[in-house]
Order: C-alpha cells, then structure tokens, then sequence
C-alpha cells in the first residue's frame, strides 16, 4: 500500500514538471535570413547545397520554401539541392512560407577557368621563306577548363600575335584569355628559283623564217617564297623559226622558260598544179607549205638556186610521187641562197628510174626530214 502511494507521487511530479516545461517554451519567429554566399559558380551538370544563416539564431517554427528564377539553368529542390544544368545565370530565392522574408543567391554555370590550350598543326603550314606571312588555316586550337571539359576554338575566339613579315629568328604565338602557347615554325632564307613570263609578248603568230620580237614582253625573277622582281636583261633565242617551231627559249642566268608561239607559211598549197606560180611569184625570206596528201605528178617543179625559200610539207605524210620526169630541178647556181626542202616524202612511180631531184649545177640546197 506504501509502494503504490510512492509510485502515484512520482508519475504526479513528473507530468507537472513536463506541464510547466512545455508552457514555459515560446515560438521565436524569424527576423532575417541570408545566403552564406551570395554568388555560387557551379560547373554544368555538378550539385551543391545551398547554406542560409538565420536571424535570430534560435528562430523556430518556420518553413522555407526554394524557387529558382530559370530552372532550365539550375534547378533546386526544397532541401537547397542545386544542380546546374545549362551555361548561364540564374538567381536562386529563399523564402520563409507566409512571410515577405527571403534571400537570393546569384548561381553562374559555367566551365571554370581555362588552364591550358594546346595547339594542333598536322595541317598547319610551318615552314616557310623569309618575307612571307604566317598563315593560320587549318590551325586547331584546343583549350582545357576546370571543370574538365576541352573545347575546340573558333577562329575569333583567339588571337595569333606574329609579324607581318617573317625572318629567321620570329616567333609565333597563339594567346586566348590569359594564356598563351607558342607555333613551331620554321623560316629558311629566300632565294631565286626561277623565271616566269607576266606578260607574253605582242606578237605570238610568225611565218617560217622570222626572228622572235619580244616587243611587249615581261619577265619576273620568281623567289621560293613567292616573292618575283622584274627583269629586263633576259635573253632571247632569236633564231629564225624553222616550219616545225613551237617556242622561243628565254633564259637568265641559270634559268631557261619557253614562251609558245605559232609558225606559218606565208603560202599553203593544196593545188599541186598552183605550186610552180606560187614559186615563181615568191620572194627571199617565202615559206610554201604543201596541204598534206598525196601528189602523183609527171611535171617537174623548177626551184630557182637565187631564192632563199622554204617548201615544206604539212606532215611527212605529204607525198610527191613522180613519173616520166624528176620532181624537183633546181635553175641556177647562186651560192648565196639558202633554198630548203622540208618534211616531205618523195617516191617514184613503179618502173621509175629518175632521180628525186635534177641539180645539175650542184647548187647549194638544204634537205630537212625528207625521205626518197
């Protein structure tokens, strides 16, 4: 009976002190409230937990509801998870529930800071000649940030510090933000490696016999760099052109071009009974050139030894075939002439025994790629 009068009294004493416990506390509303921080860089896709600091410290009773202005950029949950999700900035809101009491914080999703850039310049040209400039194409030019994300760099994003006119002892350098990596290059001394005609000449259509007239003509000395300087005192080949020319050499110094040119006969053919008029009507310095085809002929053609001529054929496929009497005899014995036969076939009809050609002064002729 003792026992349980004891054990009453002490279940009386400890609920009243809980009683007057609990009617004692007192709700301590909140007065302020800020971030710990007020700007948060966050690299894209990392999270963070966002710490706020209370006025009063020993403020109860409140609930704090999260809000982000831009969530597409970070997102937040209501415990202060933050997770970055796209390049930008947004502003992250605090608020105590049913009360105008909030803070913000400022959150910047970015890379970080770049570190290092590294350049790539397997497509890069690297060598060149002194007096040229660099040339940056197909330079690749890759930077490395914090976060651990590696960016190729667009052309404008970087800046290429070099002089406009290379020597042997320039650098080159790429500079992005404040970091900056140098280009390997290599810069030999220039020199002269050829000769190039700027200009052809005025006159490029000749007849057999003329000289080249480089009337109008310019030549530039070329430099392995690309460089040219232009030049007077080259020299021309102004042999007469032969009825098979095509060019005229220049040349200076060690080096040789050849300009293209045309070559005609002053007369062309393609009537073999015309032929003698049209010799006989020719001057000094003529050229005759017979159409190609085949000639059956019993007339002997007269050649005059005080002419200095040409008769050529088209191709060696043009072909005099004589019958009865020789197909050429040459009149006179001037010593001076230069009288040519060229690039012509001569045959005679079957049972044939006359000669080619009747020179019976022995006068001075030429013969050039004919065959008999």
């Amino acid at each position: 009976m003792k026992t349980l009068k004891y054990t009453f009294l002490t279940c009386f004493l400890l609920f009243s002190s809980i009683f007057l416990f609990a009617c004692g506390s007192k709700n301590v509303p909140v007065e302020n409230i800020s971030f710990t921080q007020n700007e948060v860089e966050l690299f894209l896709g990392n999270t963070t937990y966002l710490q706020l600091n209370f006025s009063p410290e020993n403020a109860n009773g409140y609930w704090v509801v999260w809000s982000s202005e831009d969530s597409t950029i970070a997102s937040v949950n209501q415990r202060g998870k933050v997770t970055a999700k796209a390049y930008g900035q947004t502003t992250i809101t605090a608020q105590i529930k049913d009360t105008d009491i909030k803070a913000e914080c400022e959150i910047y999703v970015t890379d970080g800071q770049v570190f290092k850039i590294e350049l790539d310049t397997a497509y890069t040209k690297t060598e060149y000649y002194e007096g040229q400039s660099f040339d940056s194409t197909n330079l690749i030019v890759t930077a490395f940030f914090e976060s651990g994300k590696e960016s190729q760099l667009a052309t404008g994003e970087y800046q290429i510090i070099a002089p406009d006119v290379l020597t042997q002892n320039s650098q080159v350098y790429v500079e992005y933000k404040h970091l900056t990596a140098q280009i390997n290059i290599t810069v030999l001394p220039d020199f002269a490696n050829g000769i190039a005609i700027s200009t052809p000449a005025n006159k490029l259509n000749y007849y057999v016999g003329e000289s080249f007239d480089c009337t109008g003509m310019t030549v530039n000395l070329t430099y392995a760099s690309g460089k040219t300087q232009a030049i007077t005192d080259f020299i021309v080949d102004t042999t007469p052109f032969s009825y098979n020319s095509t060019a005229v050499q220049i040349s200076y110094q060690n080096f040789t071009i050849t300009q293209e040119v045309n070559v005609y006969a002053k007369y062309i053919v393609e009537d073999f009974s015309t032929l003698q008029s049209i010799i006989d009507n020719a001057i000094d310095g003529d050229s005759i050139m017979l159409a190609e085809g085949f000639y059956n002929t019993s007339k002997t053609i007269t050649l005059p030894a005080d002419k200095n001529i040409i008769i050529y054929g088209q191709t060696q496929a043009t072909q005099i075939n004589a019958y009865n009497a020789p197909i050429f005899t040459i009149a006179g014995s001037a010593n001076t002439a230069n009288l040519t036969l060229a690039n012509l076939t001569l045959t005679l009809a079957e049972g044939e025994n006359i000669p080619f050609i009747n020179n019976p002064t022995n006068a001075p002729i030429t013969l050039i790629d004919v065959m008999c």
